[in-house]
Formats: C-alpha cells, sequence, structure tokens
C-alpha cells in the first residue's frame, strides 16, 4: 500500500517537473516573441519618426530657400543709381569717387559699388560697417552668389566666370550680419573680383578683420574698397636700323612707349578682369583733430604673398599711392590721414593662411571658392 502511494507521489511529481518546464518554455517563447514584436514596434516609430523628421526639415530647408530667394529679389529691388541720402549714408563726404560706368546702391547691405561695364568688374566698393552689423548673427548657411539682374546681361558677371580664382567679396559679408538681407546682399556678383586664393584668405581678410575691430571699437568705419588693373610693360625697341646708324636699333623714338595689360577670367560668355592690386581706404568718422575723419590706406598684391611678415603695417601705403593706383582721387577730401594712429588702435588679427602649405585652415568662412 505504502509503495503504491509512493509511486503516485512520485509520478505526480515528475509530472509537476514537467509542466514546470514546459511552461518556463512557453514563458521564454513569450518573452523572445514580446521583444520581437518590440524590437518592430520600435523600427516603426523610429521610421515614422524620421519621416516626420524628414518633413520637417524638408519644410524648413524650402522655407529658407523662399526667404533667401525673397531677399536676392528685395536685394535687387536697391534704388539704383543711389539717392543723395542714401549715398549720404553710406558715404558722409563731399562726393562719390569717379563714376566708372553704373553706380549701384545696395541699400539692404549699405554699400555702394560703382561698377566699371567694360572691365565686368566693380572699380570700387564703398561700405558702412557698423558695431551692430559686425557682431549681428546672420548665418552665410546656404547663401550662394546671384548675378545682378539690375545690370544688362551683357555686362553680367555669372557665378561661372571665376575658373581659378576665388570668389572675393568688396564689401565683406562678415561685415554686414545684423540681419540676413544684408548678408545675402554681398553675394550679389557686382560686388565680387577674381580674387587669388592666398590674398583672399590671408592679406585681405586681416585687413577685413582688423575693419570690423575698428567698428566694435568706435561704433563705425567708412571702408572704400578699390582695385588697381593695369600692369603697364615696356614696349622693346625697334629692330629697323636707323639712316645714321644702320647697326644699331631704333632706341630714342620708343624708349617712352609701353603697353597696359590686364588677365582676365572666362567661362566662355562672360568674362572679368582680373585685379593686380587691392586697395582699401579705412575711415574713422571724427576721430581726428577738431573732429575730422581719421583714415589709413592700404594696399595688396592679387597674388600669393610670401613674406612671412603678415602685419597691417606692412600693407600701408601713403594717400598719393592709393590714389595713382586706384584712379580715385580726394575721396576722403576732409579726412585727415593718421594711419599709424589707427594701427595702434587695434590688434593685428591672426593668420588664417599658411602660403607655404597652401592650404586654408578649416574654420575661416571668409572664403569663397
Amino acid at each position: 500500500m505504502a509503495a503504491r502511494v509512493l509511486g503516485v507521489l512520485s509520478g505526480a511529481a515528475a509530472a509537476g517537473v514537467i509542466s514546470s518546464i514546459y511552461w518556463k518554455k512557453e514563458i521564454e517563447s513569450l518573452r523572445l516573441r514580446s521583444f520581437e514584436e518590440m524590437d518592430e514596434l520600435s523600427k516603426v516609430i523610429k521610421l515614422e519618426n524620421q519621416v516626420i523628421q524628414e518633413a520637417a526639415i524638408r519644410e524648413i530647408e524650402e522655407s529658407h530657400r523662399t526667404a533667401l530667394s525673397n531677399a536676392y529679389e528685395e536685394v535687387l529691388q536697391s534704388p539704383n543709381p543711389p539717392t543723395p541720402e542714401g549715398m549720404q549714408e553710406v558715404f558722409p563726404f563731399e562726393e562719390l569717387p569717379p563714376n566708372p560706368g553704373i553706380i549701384r546702391h545696395v541699400k539692404d547691405g549699405n554699400f555702394i559699388i560703382g561698377y566699371d561695364p567694360y572691365l565686368h568688374a566693380p572699380r570700387w566698393v564703398i561700405e558702412r560697417i557698423t558695431r551692430e552689423s559686425v557682431t549681428g548673427t546672420a548665418s552665410r548657411k546656404g547663401v550662394r552668389f546671384f548675378e545682378d539682374k539690375n545690370l544688362p546681361n551683357s555686362l553680367r558677371v555669372s557665378n561661372a566666370s571665376f575658373g581659378g580664382y576665388t570668389r572675393g567679396h568688396m564689401a565683406s559679408a562678415g561685415a554686414h550680419k545684423e540681419d540676413k538681407k544684408a548678408l545675402v546682399s554681398t553675394f550679389v556678383m557686382s560686388n565680387i573680383v577674381a580674387q587669388d586664393g592666398t590674398n583672399n584668405a590671408s592679406d585681405w581678410l586681416r585687413l577685413e578683420l582688423w575693419s570690423r575691430e575698428l567698428a566694435k571699437e568706435y561704433g563705425q568705419v567708412i571702408v572704400l574698397n578699390a582695385i588697381g588693373i593695369p600692369t603697364i610693360e615696356k614696349d622693346t625697341p625697334s629692330r629697323t636700323p636707323t639712316a645714321n646708324n644702320p647697326n644699331r636699333p631704333d632706341t630714342t623714338r620708343r624708349r617712352s612707349r609701353g603697353y597696359v595689360s590686364y588677365s582676365t577670367v572666362n567661362n566662355g560668355k562672360a568674362w572679368s578682369a582680373v585685379p593686380n592690386l587691392l586697395l582699401k581706404a579705412v575711415c574713422v568718422p571724427n576721430l581726428g583733430d577738431d573732429g575730422k575723419a581719421c583714415v589709413a590706406f592700404f594696399v595688396t598684391a592679387n597674388k600669393p604673398n610670401p613674406s612671412k611678415d603678415k602685419r597691417i603695417i606692412t600693407f600701408q601705403c601713403t594717400r598719393e599711392d592709393f590714389e595713382r593706383a586706384s584712379g580715385i582721387h580726394n575721396a576722403f577730401v576732409r579726412a585727415q590721414a593718421m594711419p599709424n594712429y589707427l594701427i595702434t588702435r587695434c590688434k593685428d588679427p591672426p593668420t588664417f593662411y599658411q602660403p607655404i602649405i597652401g592650404k586654408p585652415v578649416v574654420g575661416s568662412d571668409d572664403l569663397d571658392y
């Protein structure tokens, strides 16, 4: 009897163990299926979030493109030629530099362009830089260069015309960041010159940064940017013998002659003259004696600068040299030349370019390739 009872109990225990193992397997199977379902659900949710995020990004980008497109159009609606009020706001002196052919007042960017229709390039650009425009937060992300439709089609420069050169701002983008429209306005092609990459990223950039520091210090500066175009080449003497001396070439009649030449960039449809020199006159109003404006003049060559000395003072030139190279006379007729005083007001900016290596340092967002 006792043995029978023990057998029944053993069988029940064994059945219980088997049942426990079965249910453990079922529970584990359910748990695995649950994990798989949760994983699938997680993937679905992640995909849905990705779709929503991409749609939001597309909407933002489309809104950004629309805003930029509107900004381009609004910039092109700036008065042309400038009104006397607009001219005085940017350049508070007696008169503008000589008109090279077409004058454009880009009101949104607070600068005036003197465009040469023969060279297809700006001869000069005057910009008013303020503390607000320099310290603004407008971003150049997504901003592109665009043609100046205020100019006749035959006189415009396209974005594709600068093979081998950077697109160099005359009125710099970094000095007009008070709002998006002001920043966009500096990308109009009538404000752009064919500029050597090393000049754009080193010498010229340092002058731009220094000018902005002056604007921060004094509230505003007036900057006249200009180009020097021609290269004068001496004529070779004629090899035709003279009547008096048949064995010598005629040097007397041709020794004072020369040729004026300049390089161009051309994409087959539009071309532009390449400057040999880039010049900048930086003026701080009401800083000199008796409230006169204080001005300093600078010149850089539009080519790599092998010198290791990149101090601002090394680019300094006289008023006469500036006028001779730019062809602009008496633009700052009431300004007092105090270059050394101005140069000592702000520290030399850092060098962003290493000419020996030939590679721009990452982080310099003023480079336009």
